[in-house]
């Protein structure tokens, strides 16, 4: 596979080309930074990304924009950066394995500036010219334990791709060999055709997307703030304060929720974990926020679905193959709605039939205009709900031949404070359950967190 390589459709929107993810990894060591383990941990690592770029090299690269012609625009494309992802080395012993333990794990302990190779946050303009890795990777040592972080580029991989891509590096730190199906899908040879919807002019897909969203009005006229991240206290004119904290669904409180969601829905219709766990957040959300309200109110749960299967491609494709599923209901009917209720109506919107047309009339729009949001921009942070879910995500077996076994947590670093209203699930532990995070003014975190009835089946980590 020869660089420069096109990146998905939904990849060359250029708010992406510096957004990264990051995804830390927390190994137990037995001994403190700067004994003679960390030098094998770092050797393991550059061993395993030598030979992970040599049989995926745009692993390597980054994106950067590349002329389509004399006079024409800029389309992002991956091109050669280095031999190797880039691999990022810090000793800090201040920081310690008991202490994160003591904290139970706290969003507030992955500090960003100390653990992440890259953040870009939303709400922040980079330099263009910066250099943007495809993938990059940072180890600090603390006391009793190595941190590995690993940070995508958003524009390239998806969550599903960046948990694939990860799986491999960890196979090549083992010395397995690739498969030749993991060796096409993880070139990114999809072979798939996508479909668009040429037959329709840019009027119909628009109209489109408001029925995704169930909203029959021009949302860019009715609402020409909600670019914004941070939302307005009301009357006061001054950005109100988010926070971001974790809270942890453990795992027999998991069953439980499942149950309790099950009870007043037909025994043919199936219901996730995830869905049950996703409906008492959005009714918490919902609760926490119906002060300042009308009961009338519409509010938005905007929900990151994995589209591979509804388009016909492969699961471990590493690509951009992400969209969201909406639904909408007024705070009224959210309130007073039972539980398996609203996760019926998740499940619902889960069709893979209107999944794939939903992606198709998305990616035609962006397409045709690659500087546009057709959906994020008909977002009120302040109302709306966006959730991603790293739940199904198997992470907790990836060991990168380090020899200290499973990792004991695998959590996002702390995000910086913006984006009300978004919510995002960890990785499920078999130990732990999922720790989730959300950002909310401060006020309404405040409620959320003593909320008896989010209480019954989460508790607040912070």
């Amino acid at each position: 596979m020869a660089l420069p390589l096109e990146l998905d459709i939904l990849g060359q929107h250029p708010m992406l080309r510096l957004m990264y993810t990051n995804l830390s990894y927390i190994f137990p060591l037995d001994e403190s930074p700067h004994h003679s383990s960390t030098e094998s941990v770092i050797q393991t690592l550059t061993t395993g990304l030598k030979c992970f770029s040599e049989y995926f090299p745009w692993i390597a690269g980054q994106v950067a924009g590349m002329k389509a012609g004399e006079g024409g625009s800029e389309i992002p494309k991956i091109i050669p950066f280095e031999e190797k992802p880039i691999l990022q080395k810090a000793y800090r012993p201040d920081f310690t394995i008991h202490a994160f333990r003591e904290a139970n794990w706290s969003m507030g302990m992955l500090d960003p500036d100390v653990f992440t190779p890259r953040l870009i946050p939303l709400g922040q303009t980079p330099n263009s010219c910066d250099p943007a890795p495809v993938f990059l990777l940072k180890l600090t040592f603390i006391t009793g334990a190595v941190v590995i972080t690993f940070a995508a580029n958003h524009s390239a991989m998806d969550m599903t791709g960046q948990t694939a891509m990860i799986r491999l590096l960890s196979k090549a730190c083992h010395g397995i060999g690739f498969t030749e199906e993991e060796l096409r899908l993880g070139n990114r040879e999809m072979e798939v055709d996508l479909g668009l919807l040429g037959n329709k002019d840019d009027q119909e897909l628009r109209a489109e997307i408001f029925c995704q969203l169930n909203r029959k009005i021009d949302l860019q006229k009715a609402y020409p703030a909600t670019s914004k991240s941070i939302s307005e206290d009301v009357g006061s004119g001054k950005p109100a304060k988010v926070t971001w904290a974790y809270f942890q669904a453990v795992p027999s409180s998991l069953a439980n929720l499942k149950m309790k969601a099950t009870e007043s829905v037909p025994t043919s219709h199936f219901l996730s974990t995830d869905d049950a766990l996703t409906a008492l957040i959005w009714q918490a959300i919902s609760r926490a926020r119906a002060s300042h309200l009308h009961v009338c109110t519409r509010l938005l749960l905007a929900r990151a679905v994995d589209v591979r299967k509804a388009m016909g491609v492969a699961g471990m494709y590493p690509g951009m193959m992400q969209n969201m599923a909406f639904n909408n209901m007024s705070v009224e009917e959210i309130l007073n709605a039972p539980l398996g209720e609203i996760a019926t109506r998740l499940r619902d919107k889960l069709d893979i039939h209107d999944l794939g047309y939903a992606m198709r009339v998305t990616m035609t729009l962006i397409n045709r205009h690659p500087h546009e949001s057709p959906i994020l921009k008909y977002l009120r942070p302040s109302h709306d709900v966006m959730i991603t879910s790293w739940a199904k995500m198997d992470c907790y077996n990836d060991t990168f031949n380090l020899g200290l076994g499973r990792p004991e947590n695998v959590l996002r670093p702390r995000l910086p404070p913006v984006g009300e209203g978004w919510v995002n699930l960890m990785p499920k532990s078999d130990e732990r359950g999922i720790l989730f995070g959300i950002c909310l003014k401060e006020a309404d975190m405040n409620l959320l967190r003593t909320d008896e009835k989010f209480g019954e089946y989460v508790q607040y980590i912070g």
